[in-house]
């Protein structure tokens, strides 16, 4: 049953927000930058990996395509470049009308209306890109090609490109997409595992793969021991905007050991802590404004939170 609601509200997530959106665990631009990390994300290099792709048999290109495609890095892409101009627009109109109601025939009005109709066009390509996806992702995925098989997935829990609705057919890709070596599968199957220890297992794995939030995850938990500074910054960034949203970001210093750990080493100095954690590639400097009547349990605002110097030294 909990697989079943886990993979429903992913699916919710899909389907409900714009077209040009991924997955909810992973950004679109971000996640192809991941794969194609030497690209500038424009067009042209979309192309390039499409005219890869048409060659048959170069699976693997078939399946970085059909993971764009589903992505909608194209339509992100492109609806990126409309809206900008736009917003230029926009602002030239505001500065032109000086305070005065613009004509519905104004030359910029009809522009900005033309653009917002050509944006809601390219959104509703985005069916036709899912179908591509996934004739492109199932020959690849019955050969056996990680990506594909995690596309094909997807394409399963959300129903799009064709796929029946399927979360039985949907879990049997994510597992042979995960054994392939697909952090996002193993992150996904350890969110949605009915038992406790397999969800361990996939979260586990996911971290170890490189996954970042999965990284995240254990670091909070004090269970992932190869954090990078990069990964405990975003984690201490993330607990103590949690912390804020209820308590104000007033933590005591406990507080912050218990969640993350024993520092390295702790310094005082002109009315504030500092909070030293040591990460395989570095350091990692936590803030601490210290109130005038100080105790030992006093809630304290963390104020920043940065990387320094290999040798441990502060940055006064």
């Amino acid at each position: 049953m909990k697989t079943i609601i886990a993979l429903a509200l992913a699916t919710v997530f899909l389907t409900g927000c714009s077209q040009h959106s991924a997955t909810d665990w992973k950004d679109p631009l971000q996640a192809i930058k991941d794969l194609f990390p030497e690209t500038a994300l424009c067009e042209s290099d979309m192309e390039r990996l499409k005219a890869k792709a048409d060659n048959q048999q170069n699976l693997q290109a078939q399946a970085e395509y059909a993971f764009a495609l589903f992505c909608g890095i194209v339509i992100t892409q492109r609806v990126a470049i409309l809206e900008k101009e736009a917003n230029q627009l926009y602002i030239k109109a505001v500065l032109n009308s000086h305070g005065v109601a613009m004509r519905d025939d104004d030359p910029i009005i009809i522009k900005l209306e033309s653009l917002a109709k050509q944006i809601e066009q390219i959104k509703d390509m985005q069916p036709k890109h899912d179908l591509q996806a996934a004739k492109l992702a199932k020959p690849a995925a019955e050969k056996g090609i990680g990506l594909a098989e995690y596309v094909y997935a997807m394409l399963h829990i959300s129903g799009r490109g064709g796929c029946a609705k399927d979360y039985g057919e949907a879990i049997q890709w994510l597992m042979r997409a995960a054994k392939h070596g697909i952090p996002d599968a193993m992150s996904l199957l350890a969110e949605i595992s009915d038992k406790k220890d397999e969800a361990r297992m996939w979260l586990e794995k996911a971290a170890a793969a490189g996954h970042s939030a999965s990284q995240i995850k254990l670091l909070e938990e004090r269970q992932y021991q190869g954090a990078t500074t990069l990964q405990l910054r975003n984690a201490l960034d993330r607990y103590n905007g949690n912390s804020a949203k209820s308590t104000g970001a007033m933590l005591t210093k406990e507080a912050l050991k218990k969640k993350f750990g024993q520092p390295h080493d702790v310094y005082e100095r002109s009315g504030r802590f500092y909070l030293l954690y040591k990460c395989k590639d570095g350091f990692v400097e936590v803030t601490m404004l210290k109130p005038p009547q100080y105790a030992e349990d006093s809630p304290m605002p963390i104020i920043s939170v940065r990387e320094i110097d290999r040798d441990g030294k502060p940055k006064f």
